[in-house]
């Protein structure tokens, strides 16, 4: 807007700090500034007429407006999963809201991997699948570090601010329903592409039918599943239906259908 305003009326303003602001000389009006401090000194060059209406449009104008503030505690231990790799904050700076945090978690996150096969894997054999598949369940954010931190909101209006606000709150909720996570270990890759579908479309499916976050393995048989543990389990028992179905013989009848 400042180039605006000088188009407008054919001056030029220097800012304090400006690389040609000593260049301009004094003002006319110096003796009228000899109190200011001179941090608060614009200079505006050009005829005596176009300064005094460019500094009367800038005078006129209305100081800005105080940026609101509140704030909201976050678990330490879910702010790696809120964050989303910074997506979050991006979403939240796209509606006018800045975050400052008190606190950050000192822990690197580190991507769940299932335990070893002595830790209680159970074997599932349910029909048809001609080799068993490996369920492992952990529990989620069991390294997750204690404590919270304050988390300042800025925002340019309440509105803003209440709607980062909300935000927060769905976020952290899911974080603390993300309670576990399952591993579903496959014996091959046969069944990968019936799972994730054109562009992912089975996938996105699946997510948005059980409500749990659905990572398929790329260079391995593993897939991830994150959610309560009622949900991940649902979300197993998809996956093992598309796993079955993809097993069964061109143009075989299912147990349904005898």
């Amino acid at each position: 807007h400042l180039n605006e305003l000088q188009d407008r009326h054919h001056v030029t303003v220097q800012f304090p700090g400006s690389r040609s602001y000593h260049q301009i000389g004094e003002p006319e009006n110096s003796d009228e500034l000899a109190n200011a401090p001179p941090e608060n000194i614009v200079k505006v060059s050009g005829s005596r007429s176009a300064c005094e209406k460019a500094m009367k449009e800038m005078s006129d104008r209305p100081a800005p407006q105080e940026q609101v503030t509140t704030t909201i505690t976050v678990p330490l231990r879910y702010v790696h999963s809120i964050s989303q790799q910074g997506t979050f904050f991006r979403s939240l700076r796209q509606i006018g809201v800045q975050v400052d945090q008190s606190q950050q978690p000192s822990k690197a996150v580190s991507t769940p991997r299932p335990p070893p096969p002595s830790g209680g894997a159970s074997r599932i054999d349910e029909e048809p699948t001609e080799e068993a598949v490996q369920w492992q369940v952990i529990e989620n954010h069991q390294n997750g570090e204690e404590g919270d931190s304050e988390w300042t909101l800025r925002g340019r209006d309440q509105a803003a601010l209440d709607k980062a606000q909300a935000m927060i709150e769905e976020a952290i909720s899911q974080a603390q329903g993300a309670s576990h996570v399952g591993f579903l270990t496959l014996a091959d890759r046969s069944a990968f592409p019936r799972i994730v579908g054109t562009k992912g479309a089975n996938v996105s499916r699946l997510r948005n039918e059980t409500g749990a976050e659905i990572t398929v393995g790329r260079e391995d048989n593993i897939i991830v599943i994150v959610g309560s543990e009622s949900v991940i389990e649902h979300a197993k028992s998809k996956i093992l239906d598309i796993v079955n179905n993809s097993n069964r013989p061109r143009g075989g009848r299912s147990r349904d259908e005898d």
